[in-house]
């Protein structure tokens, strides 16, 4: 789970870095211009922003959930292995197992 928190990480990150590394504004200027129509280009450029946000929004929510999946199997071992050492009455091999 943790592999994938930092792959979800590292794809929400490239898409903050999408629009720059595809040079989005000359592209949508080009296209703009190729058709003879601004409005496209602003659409086009509005629609690419919006799906990038989404798609941000939606990774930052997927994290939050693999955070509280991961913290809720963490606690779950670490309560084990405490109710181990607690309830250890004397027991030398329980202790060691502990160890």
């Amino acid at each position: 789970m943790c592999i994938t928190l930092n792959n979800i990480e590292h794809v929400r990150a490239y898409l903050d870095n999408l629009p720059t590394l595809l040079d989005w504004e000359e592209t949508v200027n080009n296209l703009a211009a190729r058709h003879d129509n601004p409005m496209a280009g602003k659409l086009t450029l509005s629609t690419l922003q919006r799906m990038t946000s989404k798609a941000s929004s939606g990774t930052i929510n997927m994290s939050g959930l693999l955070e509280r999946r991961i913290a809720d199997k963490m606690s779950q071992e670490v309560m084990t292995v405490l109710g181990k050492v607690v309830n250890c009455k004397g027991d030398a091999a329980a202790k060691d197992e502990v160890i």
